[in-house]
């Protein structure tokens, strides 16, 4: 027998308080302790009604607080609350760590496991103390949970421009970036604003399918597995396509897909990537469904088309941008330059 094996027996045979051997807790606190070892913020364990509730979050609807979030410098960090959110409207901002939820510490938590506490029925409160950025002390926020609907994509023209916000890479996100795409020949546009800024990433299938609308052929991004073998992500065929001038916007909490779209962009010289340097999120990440649970597995690493690895490192613009200027309205100026 392995050693785990060896484990279970010794307990169900000896373990003195026969009352607390309930297989199915032990089975899932076995698999807790095994995804605690590897060390990977980005696994974790699911109970069957959170694996449900993690499922309704990728449809774009879920009740929660309305904010994204990230792991930084090992804290669970918030990358953007969503405009209109209770989290918002509290006053969580853009880079707040998470240091305690409901009083218990968020210390030692992985990413979905902090997700899973702060998530909750429509009407209940949760109470999070955070650390704003550049203040010392913390701060303890109630919010009160609500229905989050998620629009991935705004859009709205600046002048003979357009400025396009992608929040995170959903079911809809295509379908929704397609009808403003459809618009702009009868706007008479001559380029194009997307705004990745805060942007934590999303379906994998949802950016090689935005990134198609932009490069006419070759690899979106490459995927290497546990096995070191490289699955490539080509760009699909779509009757919508343009060649309009672009900048792509990112910054620190730019992350995953929005990576792996703005890191296609760079490599192909299709945009111009303008910003600071991104989360650095290269890691492809899986639901897994057990008997009614599930995992969130790290199964590969992503590559951009010329072999950059984005894990640890992120994407680093073609120009960098002082996050206290209005970048909008740089990027504004500099296609503008660019068309004269």
């Amino acid at each position: 027998l392995q050693d785990e094996d060896k484990a279970w027996n010794i307990i169900f045979n000896e373990y003195v308080d026969k009352s607390k051997l309930d297989p199915e807790k032990l089975s899932q606190g076995a698999i807790e302790g095994m995804i605690k070892a590897l060390d990977d913020p980005y696994m974790s364990y699911l109970s069957p009604g959170d694996y449900q509730m993690f499922l309704s979050s990728l449809h774009g609807q879920f009740e929660g607080i309305g904010a994204h979030v990230g792991m930084k410098d090992d804290k669970v960090t918030i990358i953007a609350p969503i405009a209109g959110s209770p989290a918002e409207k509290a006053g969580i901002k853009p880079g707040d760590a998470i240091l305690a939820i409901d009083g218990v510490t968020a210390v030692g938590l992985n990413l979905n496991e902090a997700v899973l506490k702060i998530r909750g029925p429509k009407g209940t409160t949760v109470k999070i103390r955070v650390q704003h950025v550049g203040e010392m002390a913390p701060v303890d926020i109630d919010i009160v949970r609500d229905t989050i609907k998620v629009s991935s994509v705004y859009s709205e023209m600046k002048g003979d421009l357009v400025y396009i916000v992608i929040s995170q890479f959903e079911e809809q996100t295509d379908a929704q970036l397609v009808t403003v795409l459809k618009g702009l020949s009868s706007q008479n546009t001559k380029g194009i604003i997307i705004d990745l800024r805060r942007n934590p990433g999303g379906l994998l299938d949802s950016v090689v399918n935005i990134a198609s609308h932009f490069i006419k052929e070759g690899p979106v991004v490459k995927v290497r597995s546990n096995q070191d073998q490289i699955t490539i992500h080509d760009v699909r065929k779509t009757d919508v396509f343009t060649e309009l001038p672009m900048v792509v916007l990112v910054d620190q909490y730019s992350a995953s897909g929005s990576e792996v779209l703005s890191g296609a962009l760079q490599d192909y010289k299709r945009a111009t990537i303008a910003g600071v340097t991104t989360y650095g999120k290269g890691s492809v990440n899986m639901l897994r469904q057990l008997d009614g649970s599930g995992i969130y597995v790290t199964i590969a690493r992503w590559l951009t088309p010329n072999d950059r690895a984005i894990e640890g490192k992120g994407i680093v613009p073609d120009i960098v941008l002082d996050p206290k200027i209005d970048q909008i309205q740089w990027a504004i100026d500099y296609l503008h330059g660019q068309n004269k």
